[in-house]
């Protein structure tokens, strides 16, 4: 068991929290109700209930400027609280009513007594820098309508101990973490990941850091034991992650299981804003797994003002898709002034892999340096998946074989708008674009692409292409073979590639395109 990692009082017995886990009945987290029938175990428990009971309220006011620092909306601070209880509330309840005050401590007409709006997640518990008391107060939180915590300002929380492959109880009510910069991290030699949220629950963190969750596949498996390293997000279940970072977390899958996800795996609703995954790492030991670096999605993930980076995907056998993100079977997946940059994985989507009836819309954003050791290094679509790109820069990608850019072979149509693909490099063929399938381009630049065959763009038999106001210049080709190869602008392979009259190509080497109408060499 941890124990206090920073002082906060006299070094106190930790306590059992594996036992505290399986009490029912809790009054509520207060310093008001006597927690002694939920701590009456053993002398342990006891001394972590004490320790649990000792905790301050700390006021919405208080909560909104430690932990929206640099966000004006989210309120300012308090400057000098009346009465006992800081905020002139008398003979508050567990959860911090006062008379003719609501559940947040605000008045009737959603404001405090000195008028300020509501804070956006109401009163929190001022929780001190040590593991076991956290882990409680979450427990005894989910156990009676979910609770509101702040965390010990750039406390290291180490956690040693699982339950069902998870640090904490597994989610089914409203959690909400305030980090002010402290980190939970993974120690010892037990293998777990940090959250699992259940059909029901709702996990929030902010400026909080999750490092080191590893989870794998030893009997007996629990249900998806081996996926998501640092979360797991069950069908029904929400995470909304702020100003948080998600590093050096791993799943390992063993056999024809798991894998998947290195540091979340989503089956229900995850929203991500000003936020770092970084460094993590799906690893599949046999034929599906190792798909999603950073995520694997099969839920609705939105992604805004973040950037997910050096995250890997690999696999011994046919998974090893989506360095940061994997989205399959009917996952909705958008991105949004972000950046997707310098992930690999083993197969397919150096960036992004998209399969099986998913939907992904990138905007405003960048996906840049990303590695696929087959096809796609920046973006891989098929399997009746939906695309669109809009104003995204799709620069310096990489493939073994297809698609240095984005690979397409799915028979729902891709969009590319107002974008950029940049000295990106295919193996074969498409070095910016690999298209097999139906897609629209419009008012977009290819430069400095190079690959075998189609050094921009690649069309393949089946491919319906169209692009529009666009300008590709300055692309390379290195089959010089026959005169009908060494296409550096646009390669057709029997397809249909339509150019409007305000499109531009030229500059390209050896030759600008072959099989396309309308394209002079």
């Amino acid at each position: 068991m941890s124990n206090y990692l920073r002082k906060n009082s006299e070094n106190t017995a930790p306590g059992s929290r594996r036992k505290l886990w399986l009490a029912t009945g809790v009054a509520g987290l207060t310093g008001v109700v006597s927690l002694a029938g939920v701590a009456a175990g053993t002398s342990a428990g006891a001394a972590g209930a004490d320790r649990l009971a000792d905790l301050k309220w700390a006021t919405a006011e208080q909560v909104t400027k430690d932990a929206g620092a640099g966000q004006g909306s989210e309120g300012e601070a308090d400057k000098g609280g009346k009465g006992p209880d800081a905020r002139g509330g008398q003979g508050k309840d567990w959860q911090g009513k006062g008379q003719g005050q609501d559940w947040q401590g605000k008045g009737k007409d959603g404001r405090d007594q000195k008028g300020k709006e509501k804070d956006e997640y109401g009163p929190a518990k001022q929780l001190p820098c040590d593991s076991d008391v956290l882990v409680e107060a979450v427990n005894r939180a989910n156990l009676d309508n979910g609770g509101v915590f702040r965390l010990a300002k750039d406390c290291e929380y180490k956690l040693t101990e699982q339950t069902d492959n998870n640090a904490f109880p597994a989610i089914d009510e409203r959690i909400v973490l305030l980090g002010h910069n402290s980190k939970l991290v993974h120690d010892g030699s037990e293998l777990f990941r940090f959250f699992q949220v259940l059909n029901g629950g709702e996990l929030i963190l902010k400026d909080l850091t999750l490092k080191g969750g590893q989870v794998t596949s030893p009997p007996p498996l629990q249900p998806n034991g081996a996926n998501g390293g640092a979360l797991l997000v069950e069908e029904g279940g929400q995470a909304v992650l702020k100003h948080t970072k998600l590093v050096d977390n791993r799943a390992t899958g063993v056999g024809a299981t798991g894998g998947n996800g290195g540091a979340i795996y989503n089956l229900g609703d995850v929203e991500i804003h000003d936020s770092l995954l970084a460094d993590n790492h799906a690893r599949g030991t046999g034929t599906p797994g190792g798909n999603g670096g950073a995520i694997y999605n099969e839920g609705t993930l939105t992604i805004h003002k973040s950037e997910l980076a050096n995250n890997t995907a690999t696999s011994t056998g046919n998974g090893g898709n989506g360095g940061a993100i994997a989205n399959d079977d009917n996952g909705i997946v958008s991105v949004a002034h972000s950046k997707i940059a310098n992930n690999k994985a083993s197969n397919d989507g150096g960036g992004i892999w998209s399969d099986d009836d998913t939907r992904v819309t990138v905007t405003h954003s960048k996906v840049i340096g990303n590695v696929a050791c087959d096809d796609g290094g920046g973006i891989w679509n098929d399997g009746d998946s939906e695309l669109t790109l809009e104003h995204v820069v799709v620069a310096g990608n990489k493939a073994t074989d297809d698609g240095g850019g984005l690979f397409h072979d799915s028979s729902a149509v891709v969009v590319v708008r107002h974008s950029k693909f940049l000295d990106n490099t295919a193996g074969d063929n498409g070095g910016g674009i690999f298209n097999g399938e139906r897609m629209n381009i419009y008012a977009t630049e290819f430069k400095g692409n190079h690959a075998e065959e189609g050094g921009a763009i690649y069309n393949d038999g089946d491919g319906d292409l169209a692009i529009r106001t666009s300008k590709i210049v300055y692309n390379f080709a290195a089959n010089t073979g026959t005169a009908n190869s060494g296409a550096g602008g646009i390669f057709n392979d029997n397809g249909t590639v339509v150019l409007d009259d305000k499109t531009i190509v030229a500059k390209n080497e050896p030759r600008n395109c072959v099989d396309v109408p309308g394209c002079a060499n």
